[in-house]
């Protein structure tokens, strides 16, 4: 066999073994009878052990979710209404522990036309930089002097996505 074959063959083979030892009983056993005779005859297999309670319960994990006090839409540049330009941006922006916001990347899933593209980023940023958020917390099990356990709460920085869509309608702007 080439070189190559002999691993790839090695790692099917443990991989089937492996699986074999993973099969699961069967529903019932075959068990030799205490008569004595040659007959066999099926019983049902043991029931399984019940779970076990857990030792102390453990809290919930809180969902981190992004609360927005703010979060204007960007204005249409006036100077692209006459083109009647549509394009759709994609932001990541990152909440910083105070709430405020600062956009990390901006990507054109549809560009404007290039005239236009700085005046269309410029006004992204100027909205992105009055976004006000309720900053994300994050709950730190701690053990108490007691035995329990308590919970300190960390604010935490947290990434955001929007995606923003810009067209003319009836010679109106529009954003969504």
């Amino acid at each position: 066999m080439p070189r190559i074959v002999r691993p790839i063959v090695l790692i099917v083979v443990l991989a089937l073994a492996a699986g074999a030892c993973r099969r699961q009983p069967p529903a019932t056993e075959v068990v030799p009878s205490l008569a004595g005779s040659a007959d066999l005859e099926l019983l049902p297999a043991p029931e399984p052990p019940p779970p076990r309670p857990a030792e102390r319960p453990r809290p919930a994990r809180p969902e981190i979710a992004i609360t927005t006090l703010s979060q204007e839409l960007p204005e249409y540049p006036a100077a692209a209404l006459e083109d009647r330009v549509t394009c759709t941006a994609r932001l990541l922006y990152h909440i910083q522990t105070d709430g405020s916001a600062d956009l990390i990347r901006l990507e054109w899933d549809a560009a404007p036309p290039e005239q236009h593209v700085a005046a269309f980023e410029a006004s992204i940023d100027r909205t992105v930089e009055t976004w006000k958020f309720v900053p994300a917390i994050r709950l730190i099990p701690r053990q108490a002097s007691d035995g329990g356990q308590t919970y300190e709460s960390k604010v935490i920085p947290k990434a955001g996505r929007a995606l923003i869509r810009f067209r003319v309608e009836e010679g109106k702007p529009v954003v969504e």
